[in-house]
């Protein structure tokens, strides 16, 4: 039975979709959002206090997505699944108890280290579960949702305190869900170029760039004078940018289950990199971009996850979460150290090396296809 013949029970659509949407609720309700308030709030303005703490989680997030993939097999990943998810509530629930360094320390370990092995696994577990069927639009409603949810007034603006409580309840959303996720057993389709060796390391490099810039953007403009407020300050904003994520999220896994993986990764670039330019000059208003901001993270979000599911393997997803996900976030991060904007010239040099990356691949994906035909 080919993927597109194959229609997966309804409770297990309803699972997936849970799943992946607890999965990043909790890593940007928690990691990005509660974990690093309390961080700034108990760091008091000092330099070099937050860095150490990041650099810990994302050690821990490579290190445990190379794990998550070591240990991985069909019939366990369920129970893996559920696992990566109680660490993920137990960092959350130990975070309640303070924030001092060596809890904060705890805490970033089992941040990473639980989120990479439910993001590997889950990966890994998906494609399986679903039998191929539409990944790309649950992906995209399960991304969208998180984003959307994580960005909500009353949500995105809550304490430290109420962020974490409400991961801790993400994360037993999500290992409820995770019981749902049973395997099938539907024939796989031949996979192409996209996950042959040179094919993986290039899509390395492109989602490496786009977290890369992401970060180094995002981090910026939160420690820029009034740029956060002014971003963030009205519940009407924050409700649009939560639409935008939503909608952005859904159209992209649509495009992506029609094949357009190339395409929507050019778009997701070209739209961060508008957004870059225009919040980093001003030129729209920092309100009016935001929205835009938010589409273009949620497009490029949504692509990775289904590239890595896509893949039907938790190695290829572990390499890309890895060296993409908690490498480019990483380096994002060290290089807006010290810096309010990423310089103009460097967001040109990342959109030419993205627009690049997009044609080779292009290329190479369909010289392999015309190698595959003439094989015939």
């Amino acid at each position: 039975m080919r993927a597109r013949d194959f229609r997966p029970e309804t409770k297990r659509i309803v699972a997936a979709i849970t799943a992946v949407a607890a999965t990043y609720a909790y890593f940007l309700l928690f990691a990005q959002f509660g974990f690093l308030k309390a961080l700034q709030i108990a760091a008091a303005g000092k330099q070099g206090v937050m860095m150490p703490v990041l650099a810990t989680m994302g050690g821990a997030g490579i290190l445990g997505s190379v794990l998550a993939a070591f240990v991985f097999t069909m019939a366990r990943a369920r129970r893996w699944l559920i696992a990566g998810f109680v660490v993920c509530g137990g960092a959350a629930g130990l975070s309640l108890a303070g924030t001092s360094p060596g809890l904060s320390f705890a805490v970033a370990v089992l941040i990473g280290g639980g989120t990479a092995l439910v993001t590997v696994t889950l990966a890994g577990l998906l494609w399986s579960v679903l039998g191929g069927w539409r990944v790309g639009t649950i992906i995209g409603l399960g991304t969208g949702l998180a984003y959307g949810f994580s960005s909500l007034p009353g949500i995105f603006d809550a304490s430290p305190i109420v962020q974490a409580q409400l991961s801790l309840l993400v994360a037993l959303i999500g290992a409820i869900a995770a019981l749902g996720l049973v395997p099938g057993a539907v024939a796989r389709d031949a996979l192409d170029f996209d996950c042959s060796s040179p094919g993986i390391a290039l899509w390395v490099l492109l989602f490496l760039l786009l977290v890369w810039l992401d970060s180094a953007a995002f981090y910026g403009f939160q420690r820029a004078p009034s740029f956060g407020g002014e971003m963030w300050a009205e519940k009407s904003q924050l409700a649009l940018v939560a639409v935008a994520h939503l909608l952005a999220a859904v159209l992209a896994g649509v495009a992506l289950d029609r094949g357009w993986l190339g395409r929507t990764v050019a778009v997701a670039a070209a739209v961060l990199v508008f957004a870059c330019v225009t919040l980093a000059n001003r030129w729209l208003g920092v309100a009016n971009v935001a929205s835009i901001y938010a589409a273009a993270v949620s497009i490029y979000s949504v692509a990775l996850v289904f590239y890595a599911a896509n893949s039907r393997s938790a190695r290829v997803a572990a390499t890309v979460y890895a060296a993409a996900g908690w490498g480019g976030s990483a380096l994002g991060i060290g290089f807006a150290e010290g810096r309010l904007t990423v310089p103009g010239w460097i967001v040109a040099m990342v959109a030419i090396l993205i627009a690049v990356g997009v044609a080779v691949r292009g290329v190479l994906r369909g010289r392999a296809k015309m190698g595959e035909g003439n094989q015939w």
